[in-house]
């Protein structure tokens, strides 16, 4: 994982624990958020910043999911 995907990761569930207190670093969305991340930063090359953001909303369907 590069720097930049894993520090949008990290960016992200920062975020995501703070909208959603219960998730925890050993839970399996942590799991799926970082392998999300790394491929769509393969795919894409987005920016850490919008990463994070996708970061995010991808978090928030998995909820709903």
């Amino acid at each position: 994982m590069s720097t930049e995907s894993s520090a949008a990761a990290a960016r992200a569930w920062e975020a995501y624990t703070t909208i959603n207190p219960t998730a925890k670093n050993d839970d399996v969305r942590h799991t799926a958020l970082t392998r999300f991340v790394e491929e769509l930063s393969a795919a894409n090359g987005l920016s850490a910043e919008a990463l994070a953001v996708e970061g995010v909303k991808f978090l928030k369907r998995l909820e709903v999911g």
